[in-house]
């Protein structure tokens, strides 16, 4: 029998040159590479930082946010990627009223 498996890489990898490297080895195990890019501005994805603070304790530092910015390309088929997707941000809280009330807290 034949098994099928997959792998996620959950990294911003912002240009082509670092996921060239992550292409390369799937490409060499012949497993085709999908890249799927987050939908979210860069005040949405500072709102979520600020999220992941108050319920973690810990944020992506803000120099992140300037470097990837600064470096970022999109992803294009000709890299190597089996497809490009986008991913529109979709908030669900399961009912939790108090992450929710927190979320909304702006700044």
């Amino acid at each position: 029998t034949q098994s099928t498996w997959g792998v996620v890489v959950d990294n911003t990898s912002p240009d082509a040159a670092a996921r060239a490297k992550f292409i390369a080895v799937a490409q060499a195990a012949r497993v085709p590479v999908r890249a799927f890019v987050m939908s979210t501005t860069e005040a949405e994805a500072r709102h979520l930082n600020e999220f992941r603070g108050r319920r973690l304790g810990r944020q992506v530092p803000a120099v992140v946010f300037a470097k990837y910015a600064k470096t970022f390309e999109p992803p294009r088929l000709s890299e190597g990627l089996a497809c490009v997707q986008t991913v529109v941000l979709g908030l669900d809280f399961r009912g939790d009223t108090d992450a929710e009330a927190l979320f909304r807290i702006r700044g």
